[in-house]
């Protein structure tokens, strides 16, 4: 059994359409210093190789940012999760949508 897990996500704005360009950071986990990834055109992010825990997300972009989000890392799964930003004001709304 993998001993590590990962985070996969998506974030769109709130007339559903995917955001590219936007900043994803891991604020807090277990001993990780902040590890960023940038949302491809699909608006899709990932980080891998995580050791099982609880992390906090936080996304940026285009003066919007999210609040913290927390995620649960378990062995070999992926936990999936979904950000919607406001574009126009500072305001958010996520969600982990599934764990795979």
């Amino acid at each position: 059994m993998k001993s590590t897990g990962s985070i996969e996500g998506i974030i769109r704005d709130t007339a559903q359409s995917p955001l590219a360009e936007v900043n994803v950071m891991i604020v807090s986990g277990l001993t990780h210093a902040d590890i960023a990834a940038i949302t491809d055109t699909t608006g899709t992010f990932g980080f891998g190789n995580l050791r099982p825990g609880f992390y906090s997300l936080k996304a940026f972009g285009n003066a919007v940012e999210s609040d913290r989000i927390s995620v649960q890392v378990l062995p070999g799964k992926v936990a999936f999760v979904e950000i919607i930003l406001e574009t126009d004001s500072a305001c958010c709304e996520d969600q982990v949508v599934d764990e795979i």
